[in-house]
Parts: structure tokens; sequence; C-alpha cells
């Protein structure tokens, strides 16, 4: 029994090592060295479950990478996650993830997710519209 659960433990933490990819028209995204982290907090006297993923993208173009940089999330009880791409090691966006309607809202502009089956498929529709975004603004 120890010896499954611990073929076990280790499949988990392998599996989160290894990067994911989405693929849409010209673009791939990439994320990597995803890692998370859970805890509560106070919000005006509500006491708040909070999940946040941290990690790497990269964005390729016509399989030219265009972008390779950090990302993290928050979601805090399970109605909406904000996702934060850093452009450099200054700036950055943020784009809004509701769970019910599986939609991303960036500048007021909403845009379907195009996989929303888990959490790494959320951030890679959210990194997929926020490129795509940024070529059209």
């Amino acid at each position: 029994m120890k010896k499954y659960l611990l073929i076990v433990l280790l499949a988990l933490i392998t599996s989160s090592t290894f990067a994911q990819k989405l693929t849409s028209g010209n673009y791939t995204i990439t994320i990597s060295n995803i890692k998370s982290r859970s805890y509560t907090q106070d919000v005006f006297g509500e006491i708040k479950n909070v999940k946040e993923y941290i990690g790497n993208y990269t964005i390729e173009k016509s399989g030219e990478q265009i972008a390779n940089q950090k990302f993290s999330t928050m979601q805090m009880e399970k109605d909406t996650m904000t996702l934060n791409i850093k452009d450099d090691d200054k700036s950055g966006n943020s784009l809004s993830y509701d769970f019910e309607t599986k939609k991303y809202e960036i500048a007021g502009d909403e845009f379907k997710a195009k996989s929303s089956k888990d959490i790494d498929n959320i951030i890679l529709s959210g990194i997929l519209i926020y490129a795509q975004w940024l070529e059209n603004n």
C-alpha cells in the first residue's frame, strides 16, 4: 500500500514540472515550472479560501518566440480568478476569469476560454487571449 501511495505522490509531483502547451492559429502558448499554494485570507471580516499558481510562460507566433516571462494567478473561492501576465520585470497586465461563464475579461473585452477542462488549460487560454488581444490593440 505504501508503495502505491509513493508512486501516486511522485506522479503528482512530476506532472506539474512538465510543460503544458496550447496551440491556436499562429500562436503556441507554453507554461512550465508551475507551483501552487493555498491559504485563507480575511476579506472585510469574512474568511476566504485562496489558491495561487505561479510559473513561466512562452508565447510563440508562427514558430518564433515573441515573449517569455512569468505569470501568477489568484483564485478566491470558486467564482473568479485573476491571471497576471508579466511583460517584463516591471510591467504586465491582468485578466479576470469567470468559472461560471468560462470567459476571460481584459480591458472591458470578454473572450471565451479556448479550453477550460483544468486549471492548466484555463491559464493557457488566458495567455493565448492576452497574446491575441495585444496584437489587436
